[in-house]
């Protein structure tokens, strides 16, 4: 599934051998991406906490002149687990704030350059973060362009190897981590929530928006 799809659902089974039906052993549901777009100059950043100026900020082209659209943008992403009774385990949110430029070439076509500036993890998980508490996600905030990436939370770690042919996610727990749980809350992370993923979505959007906004202005 896409980062803009309505919704998605995945889960655990066990294997199938013989007539008895797989059984679910976790569930993993999907919601609808929450995201905004605004170009620069009525974009207000108040919880941006980088340092960088407003020219290191949009320099993704060679000719600044050539820029007709600065956009930032932001979004969010919600995932719910159950176990293989259906009660809800853990609650999973991931917000990713990055920027963009984008250039008219035409009076269809749209170039655009997406970069990913910041990526927050909150992963709700009582058994071991407490009611109302969340688990602290440790990974390295940043050089979005390398797939590969280790996520640490509690008693679990969690790795997105990026292999030739077949990309690999591996979960690794601990004793007092229930192996099922573990393995769908990392998979959702590193796979389904990997920043990385959008990016090209995300493109998308930037051109359409920054189509309207380009045509608005002139």
């Amino acid at each position: 599934m896409g980062w803009f799809s309505d919704q998605g659902e995945f889960v655990l089974t066990t294997r199938k051998t013989g007539d008895p039906p797989n059984l679910t052993l976790c569930t993993c549901k999907i919601e609808s991406t929450d995201y905004d777009l605004k170009s620069k100059v009525d974009f207000e950043d108040s919880d941006d906490s980088d340092n960088e100026s407003d020219d290191d900020m949009f320099d993704l082209f060679d000719d600044d002149d050539d820029v007709k659209a600065k956009i930032k943008w932001k979004l969010k992403k919600k995932a719910t687990f159950e176990d293989d009774q259906g009660n809800q385990f853990a609650k999973l949110t991931v917000k990713v704030k990055g920027k963009s430029t984008a250039e008219l070439e035409d009076s269809i076509n749209v170039k655009s350059k997406s970069k990913t500036k910041k990526v927050v993890y909150h992963l709700e998980w009582p058994e071991h973060a407490g009611e109302g508490e969340e688990l602290p996600v440790e990974f390295e905030n940043g050089h979005w362009q390398d797939w590969d990436r280790t996520w640490k939370c509690g008693q679990m770690e969690v790795q997105y190897d990026a292999k030739f042919g077949t990309d690999e996610v591996t979960v690794k727990n601990e004793d007092g981590c229930h192996p099922c749980k573990a393995l769908m809350v990392g998979s959702a992370m590193a796979y389904f929530f990997h920043p990385s993923r959008f990016l090209s979505d995300m493109d998308g959007r930037v051109q359409q928006d920054a189509r309207n906004f380009i045509r608005n202005k002139g």
